[in-house]
């Protein structure tokens, strides 16, 4: 877990980005995915997407096309109701 946080808080080393914890991620709901800037909400999403195999690329908290494309594969997979962006 130490690993992933430590990548998803260095990905982008010109932005200064608040650290994101291991209890924010733990935490996280829907709403925290909301903005632009990397959040816990993402990393949590994107962490249960590689776990269920659908890559979301790199775990970094931010919403990429990567991101995007393994929620929609998801999403097909499933039969569930696609998101439109």
């Amino acid at each position: 877990m130490f690993l992933l946080l430590t990548l998803a808080c260095s990905a982008d080393r010109t932005a200064q980005a608040e650290p994101i914890s291991a209890a924010a991620v733990d935490n996280a709901t829907l709403q925290d995915t909301q903005g632009g800037e990397p959040n816990a909400g993402l990393v949590k999403a994107q962490i249960l997407l590689d776990r269920l195999r659908f890559s979301p690329g790199v775990i970094d908290g931010k919403d990429g096309e990567t991101t995007r494309l393994a929620v929609r594969t998801f999403q097909e997979a499933h039969r569930l109701g696609l998101i439109h962006k």
